[in-house]
């Protein structure tokens, strides 16, 4: 194995050390940047808009239920309860600071803005693509 020197400033000190000697702390690696941050936690507030999304998952006839159902279609549950949680506390917030009345719409308007939604995206798409897109009547 070879040895490396260590000489110090008054060149009468020596030391010879193993080529895979640590000389700095076992936890810390010169190659990644040291993370200062510490980890986030949960607020007492995030606990509360939590649990408020959580009991609207049971929820088919309201708007907040039916958005957690489709978020919930495509990304896991978990984060679609973390979704309806925001989107609560975001109702909260306008609801407290701007004095907005919050009307429930039911699930029918909320269908209704979803489905718009889409056939907006989709005229979007045809349009990038050179397409045209043509209603059916029934």
């Amino acid at each position: 194995m070879p040895k490396l020197e260590l000489i110090f400033p008054n060149g009468k000190l020596k030391k010879t050390l193993p080529a895979g000697f640590v000389l700095h702390p076992a936890n810390i690696n010169p190659e990644r940047k040291i993370k200062r941050r510490t980890k986030k936690g949960h607020t007492k507030a995030g606990q509360i808009f939590r649990n408020a999304a959580y009991s609207l998952t049971k929820s088919r006839h309201t708007a907040i239920g039916a958005f957690y159902h489709r978020i919930k279609a495509k990304k896991r549950p978990v984060i679609a309860i973390k979704a309806t949680a925001r989107k609560i506390a975001i109702l909260y917030y306008n609801i407290m600071t701007k004095g907005i009345q919050f009307v429930e719409k039911g699930i029918a308007a909320y269908q209704q803005k979803v489905n718009e939604q889409q056939l907006k995206h989709l005229q979007k798409q045809a349009k990038q693509l050179g397409l045209e897109l043509l209603t059916m009547i029934p």
